[in-house]
């Protein structure tokens, strides 16, 4: 089946076959472009779409989702800590969220704005560099910038309010976060991830973000 397969989509690259959930499906996982689709097991047919499950109570589960979850477990545990913006939470240790910014996004600098109402309720947030347009683009070198500079968080704090700050380079993540972010299936943002592998899509309003998170509403 690997060999039809690389027949007959050369662009693949390195990609793992492997049983999926449904009988006569196979899990097909290239985890570099972040992708997952399914193929029959004479390797004549595929699925591009999602594959869900009837749970125990009748309602359908997405397994294709629960699959992510699982390789985007495994590639936020990699992430180097000394990498990203780190606003801690405040109290017992909590939930920790990594969200992928752009410092000319309207949505992330609500975000932005509301770290502080977000870390006191104890979730510890990592920033990733994700500029939207791409590397290269005006957004790129705003937060490559603000990257090298000497106090990483005043400089992305001075950007996300919509200020200049001064143009400098550096050996840096941003691109690494991009990439990232890319396999991870970032399309916007801000995109935020728990340590478990779920994607939160956006940002509405603190009270459902810490809801979604299972942080509970002080009395």
């Amino acid at each position: 089946m690997q060999d039809k397969l690389r027949r007959a989509m050369p662009h693949l690259g390195d990609f793992s076959v492997d049983h999926s959930a449904a009988p006569g499906l196979f899990e097909v996982v290239v985890p570099q472009e972040g992708v997952l689709f399914y193929v029959t097991a004479d390797g004549s047919h595929f699925v591009a779409g999602d594959l869900y499950a009837f749970g125990a109570t009748g309602a359908p589960v997405n397994s294709s989702e629960r699959r992510r979850e699982a390789w985007r477990r495994e590639l936020l545990s990699k992430i180097d800590h000394g990498e990203v913006l780190t606003f801690n939470g405040n109290g017992p240790p909590g939930h920790t969220l990594y969200a992928f910014v752009d410092v000319d996004c309207v949505f992330c600098r609500e975000l932005h704005a509301a770290l502080d109402a977000i870390t006191s309720r104890g979730v510890d947030v990592h920033y990733l560099a994700f500029p939207r347009e791409g590397v290269g683009s005006v957004s790129h070198g705003r937060m490559v910038s603000a990257w090298c500079s000497d106090d990483r968080v005043s400089a992305v704090d001075a950007l996300m309010e919509g200020n200049s700050i001064r143009s400098v380079d550096c050996s840096n993540p941003v691109q690494s976060h991009f990439e990232l972010g890319m396999k991870l299936g970032v399309e916007g943002t801000p995109t935020m991830f728990t340590v478990d592998g779920v994607r939160i899509s956006g940002f509405r309003d603190v009270e459902t973000l810490l809801t979604s998170l299972g942080v509970s509403t002080p009395p």
